[in-house]
Protein backbone atom coordinates (compact mmCIF):
# COMPACT_ATOMS: atom_id res chain seq x y z
CA UNK A 1 0.00 0.00 0.00
CA UNK A 2 2.93 2.46 0.80
CA UNK A 3 3.52 2.86 -3.35
CA UNK A 4 -0.19 3.47 -3.98
CA UNK A 5 -1.85 6.98 -3.74
CA UNK A 6 -3.21 7.67 0.11
CA UNK A 7 -7.10 7.51 0.23
CA UNK A 8 -9.00 10.98 -0.46
CA UNK A 9 -12.16 10.88 1.33
CA UNK A 10 -13.84 7.79 2.55
CA UNK A 11 -17.02 7.66 2.32
CA UNK A 12 -19.05 4.84 4.59
CA UNK A 13 -22.70 4.04 4.03
CA UNK A 14 -24.43 3.34 7.25
CA UNK A 15 -25.64 0.33 7.81
CA UNK A 16 -27.66 -2.12 10.18
CA UNK A 17 -24.43 -2.80 11.89
CA UNK A 18 -22.68 0.32 13.46
CA UNK A 19 -19.86 -1.32 14.44
CA UNK A 20 -19.12 -2.46 11.07
CA UNK A 21 -18.29 0.89 10.13
CA UNK A 22 -17.00 2.03 14.06
CA UNK A 23 -14.21 -0.82 13.31
CA UNK A 24 -13.62 0.34 9.79
CA UNK A 25 -12.83 4.10 10.82
CA UNK A 26 -11.03 2.77 13.74
CA UNK A 27 -8.90 0.82 11.34
CA UNK A 28 -8.39 3.42 8.97
CA UNK A 29 -7.20 6.04 11.66
CA UNK A 30 -4.94 3.30 12.86
CA UNK A 31 -2.96 2.92 9.37
CA UNK A 32 0.62 4.22 9.49
CA UNK A 33 0.91 6.43 6.42
CA UNK A 34 -0.90 9.39 4.65
CA UNK A 35 -4.45 6.96 4.22
CA UNK A 36 -5.24 7.73 8.03
CA UNK A 37 -5.82 11.43 8.07
CA UNK A 38 -8.07 11.30 5.32
CA UNK A 39 -11.94 12.79 5.56
CA UNK A 40 -14.22 10.35 6.57
CA UNK A 41 -17.77 10.92 5.12
CA UNK A 42 -20.70 9.08 6.56
CA UNK A 43 -23.44 8.57 4.39
CA UNK A 44 -27.18 7.84 6.44
CA UNK A 45 -30.18 7.25 6.38
CA UNK A 46 -31.27 9.98 9.09
CA UNK A 47 -30.78 13.39 9.49
CA UNK A 48 -27.54 13.56 11.38
CA UNK A 49 -25.20 15.69 12.68
CA UNK A 50 -21.72 14.18 13.68
CA UNK A 51 -20.77 14.25 16.89
CA UNK A 52 -16.66 15.52 17.49
CA UNK A 53 -17.08 14.18 20.85
CA UNK A 54 -17.61 10.64 20.16
CA UNK A 55 -16.93 9.89 16.53
CA UNK A 56 -14.22 9.80 14.34
CA UNK A 57 -16.57 10.54 10.87
CA UNK A 58 -15.80 14.00 9.76
CA UNK A 59 -19.56 14.84 8.25
CA UNK A 60 -22.30 13.06 7.85
CA UNK A 61 -24.67 13.12 4.20
CA UNK A 62 -28.45 11.86 4.82
CA UNK A 63 -28.72 9.66 1.49
CA UNK A 64 -32.23 10.67 0.77
CA UNK A 65 -31.06 14.24 0.30
CA UNK A 66 -31.80 16.20 -2.67
CA UNK A 67 -28.82 15.36 -5.29
CA UNK A 68 -27.91 19.09 -5.60
CA UNK A 69 -27.64 19.64 -1.28
CA UNK A 70 -25.23 16.19 -1.42
CA UNK A 71 -22.77 17.34 -4.33
CA UNK A 72 -22.37 20.62 -2.08
CA UNK A 73 -22.36 18.59 1.10
CA UNK A 74 -19.34 16.63 -0.80
CA UNK A 75 -17.41 19.28 -2.71
CA UNK A 76 -16.57 20.71 0.66
CA UNK A 77 -14.38 17.40 0.97
CA UNK A 78 -12.42 18.45 -1.73
CA UNK A 79 -8.41 17.84 -1.00
CA UNK A 80 -6.78 21.31 -0.47
CA UNK A 81 -4.32 21.87 -3.15
CA UNK A 82 -0.46 21.60 -2.60
CA UNK A 83 0.32 24.43 -5.27
CA UNK A 84 0.61 27.12 -3.16
CA UNK A 85 2.87 25.06 -0.42
CA UNK A 86 4.96 23.80 -3.33
CA UNK A 87 5.46 27.47 -4.62
CA UNK A 88 6.82 28.50 -1.40
CA UNK A 89 9.24 25.62 -1.47
CA UNK A 90 10.32 26.58 -4.55
CA UNK A 91 11.22 30.02 -2.72
CA UNK A 92 12.56 29.06 0.09
CA UNK A 93 13.67 25.48 -0.30
CA UNK A 94 12.54 22.45 0.29
CA UNK A 95 14.35 21.54 3.14
CA UNK A 96 12.92 24.10 5.85
CA UNK A 97 9.32 24.04 4.52
CA UNK A 98 9.49 20.32 4.71
CA UNK A 99 10.32 20.90 8.48
CA UNK A 100 7.64 23.61 8.87
CA UNK A 101 4.83 21.51 7.57
CA UNK A 102 5.64 18.41 9.91
CA UNK A 103 5.78 20.41 12.79
CA UNK A 104 2.40 21.95 11.55
CA UNK A 105 1.15 18.48 11.31
CA UNK A 106 1.68 17.68 14.57
CA UNK A 107 0.25 20.84 15.77
CA UNK A 108 -3.05 20.34 13.88
CA UNK A 109 -3.28 16.97 15.25
CA UNK A 110 -3.18 17.96 18.53
CA UNK A 111 -5.49 20.67 17.53
CA UNK A 112 -8.14 17.51 16.57
CA UNK A 113 -8.41 16.97 19.84
CA UNK A 114 -8.57 20.80 21.01
CA UNK A 115 -11.47 21.17 18.69
CA UNK A 116 -13.37 17.55 19.44
CA UNK A 117 -13.47 19.07 23.16
CA UNK A 118 -14.51 21.98 21.74
CA UNK A 119 -11.91 24.13 23.99
CA UNK A 120 -10.49 26.50 22.56
CA UNK A 121 -6.97 28.45 23.46
CA UNK A 122 -7.21 31.52 21.13
CA UNK A 123 -3.43 32.17 21.28
CA UNK A 124 -2.48 28.33 19.95
CA UNK A 125 -5.70 29.05 17.50
CA UNK A 126 -3.85 32.42 16.33
CA UNK A 127 -0.15 30.77 15.86
CA UNK A 128 -1.88 28.08 13.97
CA UNK A 129 -3.95 30.55 11.84
CA UNK A 130 -0.22 32.28 11.09
CA UNK A 131 1.78 29.15 10.29
CA UNK A 132 -1.48 27.90 8.23
CA UNK A 133 -1.52 31.47 6.35
CA UNK A 134 2.26 31.28 6.04
CA UNK A 135 2.74 27.99 4.60
CA UNK A 136 -0.06 28.19 1.96
CA UNK A 137 -3.30 26.83 3.37
CA UNK A 138 -5.42 29.50 3.28
CA UNK A 139 -9.02 28.06 4.35
CA UNK A 140 -7.40 26.30 7.91
CA UNK A 141 -5.50 29.66 7.99
CA UNK A 142 -9.02 31.62 7.97
CA UNK A 143 -10.85 29.41 10.01
CA UNK A 144 -8.07 29.38 12.58
CA UNK A 145 -8.21 33.13 12.58
CA UNK A 146 -11.45 33.01 12.99
CA UNK A 147 -11.50 30.68 16.08
CA UNK A 148 -8.80 33.26 17.81
CA UNK A 149 -11.08 35.93 17.10
CA UNK A 150 -13.52 34.26 19.51
CA UNK A 151 -15.71 32.71 16.77
CA UNK A 152 -16.92 29.82 18.20
CA UNK A 153 -19.26 29.44 15.16
CA UNK A 154 -16.35 28.54 13.56
CA UNK A 155 -15.94 25.37 15.21
CA UNK A 156 -17.30 23.14 12.48
CA UNK A 157 -15.06 24.94 9.86
CA UNK A 158 -12.10 24.02 11.77
CA UNK A 159 -12.74 20.66 12.12
CA UNK A 160 -13.28 20.74 8.30
CA UNK A 161 -10.45 22.71 7.14
CA UNK A 162 -8.20 21.20 9.44
CA UNK A 163 -8.88 17.62 8.77
CA UNK A 164 -8.54 18.65 5.02
CA UNK A 165 -4.92 20.02 5.64
CA UNK A 166 -3.72 17.01 7.73
CA UNK A 167 -4.63 15.04 4.73
CA UNK A 168 -2.32 17.25 2.21
CA UNK A 169 0.47 17.06 4.25
CA UNK A 170 0.49 13.64 4.49
CA UNK A 171 0.15 13.60 0.61
CA UNK A 172 3.29 15.59 0.97
CA UNK A 173 4.89 18.12 -1.09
Amino acid sequence: MADQEPIALLLLQECARADAAARLVTAVRALHGPSRTAPIVLLTEAEAKTDPKSSSVDAAIPIHCPADHAARELEQWRPVSLEPTRRIAGILGPGPIAGMIERLGVRLEAAMGMLAQERIDQGEAHRLAGLCGTLGFAQAHAAWLDLSLGEATSLAEARRTTRLTLAAIARGL
